[in-house]
């Protein structure tokens, strides 16, 4: 496969009511904090969290809400719900969302059995990580791109710091040890230059790209371009949409959905 993934049938999760599951969500949160670094025994019983197709991954649970449950649900006063959980509890929390390097596990097509990764996978010197486990070629030095489309700064949206994108992103990977090799971030609204370059934090500098203008569906601006670009079909490559205009994401998403070039560089969305 080369470490292309192809779907052949969908499994939904039972997580399908979300405020009517909030002990899942727990084990959710519990699951993007620790991923494959918790034992064994407990990484065999997330597996009913995620939606699953046949292919190789597990994939994040497909569910109808897309902020923090614990922040848009009612609350609920039960001993079966920590209230430490409402802590963090605001509108643009992203602890409920699962990336693929958080992955506990995979599927053994040829045995359709669920195998852990195991606690090595988390050493610092380790450069095989979850996407690229039994490809068919060996590669030692895949790169980990993320395109942030519509990044506001590094560390802040507004004056809200929990709704900054790259930071969460950039922090998230650096908890498994999965340094980012480029990030390129497109942000149409005026950004202080000065602003911008003092938010970097020391190992972010020298890899991230701000194009402070609006992205296009054509030419040098689309993203798209510059995907194809840069990116080699190894590599690993995360891109999060929100520009905040509707119009412009439905053809940039349909152009992603329909054309190979584009989606088989694409390994995860966030839109």
């Amino acid at each position: 496969m080369n470490g292309r993934r192809y779907f052949l049938n969908y499994t939904s999760s039972q997580w399908e009511e979300t405020c009517e599951n909030l002990n899942k969500t727990i084990r959710m949160i519990e699951l993007q904090r620790f991923g494959r670094n918790k034992t064994n025994s407990k990484l065999n019983k997330s597996y009913d969290l995620f939606s699953h197709v046949d292919i190789s991954y597990l994939i994040e649970p497909l569910i109808g809400l897309l902020r923090d449950p614990f922040s848009i649900c009612p609350r609920i006063n039960s001993t079966s719900i920590p209230k430490v959980v409402y802590e963090g509890a605001v509108v643009q929390s992203k602890r409920s969302i699962l990336l693929l390097i958080a992955a506990p596990s995979f599927i053994d097509l040829s045995s359709t059995q669920l195998i852990n990764f195991g606690n090595n996978w988390n050493k610092k010197d380790s450069n095989v990580f979850p996407w690229i486990y039994r490809r068919t070629t060996e590669i030692k030095h895949p790169k980990v791109i993320l395109l942030d489309l519509g990044s506001s700064y590094f560390d802040t949206w507004g004056s809200d710091i929990t709704a900054a994108s790259s930071l969460w992103l950039h922090e998230y990977y650096k908890c498994f040890n999965v340094k980012f090799d480029r990030i390129i971030a497109f942000e149409y609204g005026p950004l202080a230059r000065k602003t911008a370059w003092n938010q970097l934090p020391n190992d972010v500098f020298s890899i991230y790209t701000l194009i402070n203008v609006g992205i296009e569906s054509n030419g040098k601006v689309s993203p798209w371009t510059m995907l194809q670009a840069i990116v080699q079909p190894d590599d690993h490559v995360i891109v999060k949409l929100d520009i905040d205009a509707p119009i412009l994401e439905n053809v940039l998403i349909n152009q992603l959905l329909n054309n190979s070039k584009i989606h088989s560089l694409v390994d995860e969305l966030c839109f």
